[in-house]
């Protein structure tokens, strides 16, 4: 896309400068064949910073866009760390092992880590309007832990999901995908 600008971009300047010159070509236009110092001087620092200053703000605008994506990745893999972890729930059929218990609460801790990271990158990144959001965002991370791991989840070994506490996970969890998704649009709202 950003080629394709420049490209047109390109395209304007070469057709104006043909039009300029056909202009002076085909019209009674006298040009002065002095040279004032001051002229060129001026025209030296406007052809100076029609180029500093595009060049200056693509750059900067790459440097955010590249800062925002990080963010982005950051989001998209908190959210599929959720999803596993709803996967990992629905998957016990019956009983639950300790290996399931164990991989459910190494989850937790993941997500946990995530947002915490996601905190740091937007203090880094200068986003304090996203420090609100992610710490609502961890308040939603323990509710949710509280559901999935509530009732005796690691001590009792004949520990079982009902039909109610499944569907009540399955909100959960869209609310909380639903949450990261506003996160990701606010993110990309910011460019």
């Amino acid at each position: 896309m950003q080629k394709l600008v420049r490209v047109l971009l390109w395209l304007v300047i070469l057709l104006l400068g043909a039009d300029l010159v056909l202009f002076f070509l085909q019209s009674d236009f006298k040009i002065a064949r002095e040279l004032n110092p001051v002229d060129l001087l001026t025209a030296l620092l406007t052809l100076f910073l029609a180029v500093y200053i595009p060049t200056r703000l693509e750059r900067r605008l790459s440097s955010k866009r590249y800062e925002l994506e990080v963010l982005i990745r950051g989001t998209e893999r908190l959210q599929a760390e959720f999803s596993t972890i709803r996967n990992q729930v629905v998957a016990v059929q019956g009983l639950m092992t300790t290996e399931q218990a164990a991989a459910i609460v190494q989850g937790f801790t993941n997500a946990s880590h995530g947002i915490k990271t996601l905190t740091e990158l937007s203090k880094l990144c200068e986003r304090p309007d996203l420090e609100a959001p992610l710490a609502q965002l961890e308040v939603r991370r323990r509710s949710f832990k509280r559901l999935v791991t509530g009732g005796g989840f690691q001590r009792d070994p004949a520990f079982q999901y009902s039909s109610t506490q499944l569907a009540a996970i399955d909100g959960k969890y869209y609310d909380n995908d639903l949450t990261l998704s506003k996160l990701i649009i606010r993110i990309n709202r910011a460019l």
